[in-house]
């Protein structure tokens, strides 16, 4: 278990440095990788790649019961978090993964038990150029299903809020989102999986998107007592 000093605890990528910050997991190790980071920053500083990545590199190991707590992110090239290659059992509280050149956080299942049982609680992902949260399957054998966001902020995020799956590989992807709350210049939701919305609350999104609709559902969508508000000329595909 990492705990850092608060806001005085920074991580800084130095100038030139492309690759990831940090690494949970990773081929060398043979057993389960658990515990929890709390209270660290890092910044990606506009040069690396990545900064959380769990799971790392290797595929015999797992990353399951981790914590993440008061983390975080920006100024990262692809993505601010990554899970793949066994990393399952995931949760992030009060977290941030914001302003990064990717997306904010990216779930790729590349195996039968990664991108599994991932819950964020309290967590921002928001101002970042790509998507604010992308769960994907990248292999025939991935299942990134029982993603959760518990009262996130995904906010003016430059691609989609959230993207669930893919139109070439949606798999089993799961997600659901309670209480939550998306506010964007560009679009909300692009849907290929089953995504459940509860009391989540939409607004401001202005970009036409696919043929000017804010959600582009392809899949499996289920939404009770939330609402858009302040949308664009078309509002649901």
């Amino acid at each position: 278990h990492v705990t850092g000093a608060r806001y005085g605890a920074t991580i800084k990528a130095k100038s030139g440095f492309n690759g990831t910050m940090a690494i949970i997991g990773s081929g060398s190790q043979n057993d389960f990788v658990s515990g929890g980071l709390d209270s660290v920053n890092f910044n990606c500083n506009n040069t690396a790649t990545i900064g959380l990545n769990f799971g790392g590199n290797g595929t015999s190991n797992a990353v399951a019961g981790y914590n993440t707590t008061g983390v975080n992110v920006t100024g990262c090239l692809t993505a601010g978090g990554v899970a793949s290659n066994n990393a399952w059992v995931l949760s992030f509280y009060n977290s941030a993964f914001w302003a990064n050149t990717g997306d904010g956080f990216q779930i790729l299942s590349a195996s039968s038990n990664s991108g599994e049982n991932i819950s964020f609680y309290g967590t921002i992902f928001a101002n970042n150029n790509g998507n604010g949260l992308t769960i994907q399957n990248i292999d025939s054998d991935g299942s990134a299903h029982s993603v959760f966001c518990y009262g996130c902020s995904i906010d003016y995020n430059g691609q989609w809020g959230v993207q669930v799956g893919t139109s070439s590989s949606a798999g089993d992807v799961i997600f659901s989102a309670e209480g939550s709350h998306i506010e964007s210049p560009q679009q909300f939701l692009l849907n290929y999986g089953f995504t459940t919305l509860n009391g989540t609350y939409m607004t401001n999104g202005t970009k036409s998107g696919s043929l000017g609709y804010l959600i582009n559902n392809q899949g499996y969508l289920t939404w009770s007592g939330g609402r858009i508000g302040n949308g664009g000329s078309g509002q649901i595909l």
